[in-house]
């Protein structure tokens, strides 16, 4: 147990779309598939479901924050709940134990983004196989994109072009002050905040973007948020019709 909730880093274990990602991937694909296809039977037999995700998101992110402080290992530089994925989570949380409909908005919208985002570039802590950050990725992520398509297929409201609007301008605006909060702490302190990736790409994705220039960076990605809020509002909007 001290081996697997250890905090001395040692490196990677999981390269991008090896055999284990790619299993991986399957497993989630293969979720939103059946929360699919007992769609129906999951708003009028088992509402208690979204429970349950809502359940599993709250221990994930109590669980993670307890190793963090228990450990010594939480750091201002990328320990604090301002990644984007850590802040869905408890949307989520909000949206699915309470039904309150603006955390679902919301949630649908970023969580979608989120755990496809994270699931394909694997962003993990630097701790070798088996550690408890290893399986805290995946459960958070994987978590996050079924919460998301549980409400999705299972919400009894249609997303407007409004509450569309509202979403993509919260977005920005958390976007562009995130991007200050990291360019504003990295001269202070000298250290590398880079909280919603918004100063530089993950490990993962570093060597596909080496072609942007520096300062164009964080352009690029809040204009992809909205391109991909843009393209996740037509998806959704096609769902809608699918399955009414």
């Amino acid at each position: 147990m001290k081996h697997f909730f250890r905090i001395e880093e040692d490196g990677y274990f999981l390269k991008m779309f090896s055999l284990p990602h790619l299993l991986l991937l399957g497993v989630f694909a293969l979720g939103v598939y059946l929360l699919y296809r007992n769609r129906e039977k999951l708003k009028t037999e088992y509402p208690v479901v979204g429970k349950i995700l809502g359940l599993l998101l709250l221990l994930d992110q109590t669980s993670f924050y307890i190793w963090q402080f228990a450990s010594g290992y939480f750091n201002l530089r990328e320990s604090l709940p301002l990644f984007h994925c850590r802040i869905v989570a408890w949307i989520l949380v909000i949206g699915l134990l309470f039904r309150y409909r603006p955390a679902q908005l919301m949630g649908i919208f970023w969580g979608f983004m989120g755990s496809v985002m994270a699931l394909l570039s694997v962003d993990l802590y630097p701790f070798q196989f088996p550690h408890f950050t290893n399986f805290q990725f995946f459960h958070l992520h994987m978590m996050m994109g079924w919460s998301v398509a549980y409400l999705l297929f299972t919400k009894d409201y249609k997303i407007t072009p409004g509450s569309f609007k509202k979403v993509v301008l919260f977005t920005s605006a958390y976007n562009i002050a995130l991007y200050v909060f990291n360019t504003l702490m990295n001269r202070a302190t000298g250290v590398d905040y880079n909280y919603g990736f918004l100063r530089h790409a993950p490990e993962g994705l570093i060597k596909y973007l080496t072609w942007v220039p520096t300062l164009l960076y964080p352009v690029l990605i809040i204009l992809l948020f909205g391109l991909g809020l843009y393209l996740i509002y037509l998806l959704i909007k096609w769902v809608e019709r699918k399955i009414a």
